[in-house]
Formats: structure tokens, sequence, C-alpha cells
């Protein structure tokens, strides 16, 4: 994802908060919201990046009382 698309879809945020909020954000506000959604689409990015660790089991199968049940 290059710097294009992260502005593409900073905007996209931008946008939707604006359109369902912008009554409620006072002009000052509005760099401070958009630094965040800025750093909402970096965070985003790098969770999208990252290598997953498969030494860990499934959260599905993960049941520490499951024997509790059992017995």
């Amino acid at each position: 994802m290059g710097s294009t698309d992260n502005k593409n879809e900073e905007q996209l945020l931008w946008d939707q908060v604006y359109l369902h909020f912008g009554h409620l954000i006072s002009e000052d506000d509005f760099e401070n919201i958009k630094e965040s959604i800025k750093g909402i689409v970096n965070n985003a990015k790098e969770i999208r990046l990252a290598n997953l660790d498969h030494s860990f089991p499934p959260l599905n199968t993960y049941q520490p009382y499951r024997s509790d049940f059992d017995e």
C-alpha cells in the first residue's frame, strides 16, 4: 500500500467522519481529528503487513476449563 493509497484511505475516513459528525465538530478540532485518522490508517497498514505467529493455537481451540465440563 503506497503513500497515495494511505492518502485516499485517510480522505475516505475523514469524509465519513465529517458526513456523520461534521455538525458536532468545532473547527479547532478538525486538525486533531485528521491527525488521529492518519494514525489509524498507519496502524491499519502495519496490521495488514504483519506476519502471523502460527505457533499460537487458534482462539476457538483454547478452552482451559473444558475438562471441568467433560467429567
